[in-house]
C-alpha cells in the first residue's frame, strides 16, 4: 500500500505502533497473537524502515516513509523484499 501522507507523520506512526499489528490484521492478514515482538528498524537505500515480523520475515508488517518529487509517501509492505522492491521503485 502506498499513499502520499504529510511529511511530519513519523512520530504519529510510532505512537501507532502499539496497536497496528491488531488494526491491520484483516488487511495484511496476519494474526496479531504470532508477533515476534516490539517493531524494529532498519535502514535500506537511506530510507529507514520500520518492520515486525510474525512467525516468519516473509510474513510481516514493514513501514517507511519515502520522499520523491517534492512529496512524502507512506509505504505499507507484507515484507521486507516487497518493502525494499517498492522503494526501489521511488529512487
Amino acid at each position: 500500500m502506498v499513499s502520499e501522507i504529510a511529511s511530519s507523520s513519523a512520530s504519529i506512526l510510532q505512537g501507532w505502533e502499539s496497536t497496528m499489528s491488531t488494526d491491520l490484521s484483516g488487511v495484511m492478514a496476519i494474526t496479531p497473537t504470532k508477533n515476534t515482538g516490539a517493531f524494529t528498524s532498519t535502514n535500506y537505500d537511506g530510507v529507514l524502515v520500520r518492520f515486525k515480523n510474525f512467525s516468519y520475515p516473509d510474513h510481516s508488517i514493514d513501514y517507511a516513509l519515502v520522499s520523491s518529487n517534492g512529496k512524502t509517501y507512506l509505504i505499507f509492505a507484507g515484507s521486507r523484499e516487497a518493502m525494499f522492491a517498492t522503494i526501489d521503485a521511488f529512487c
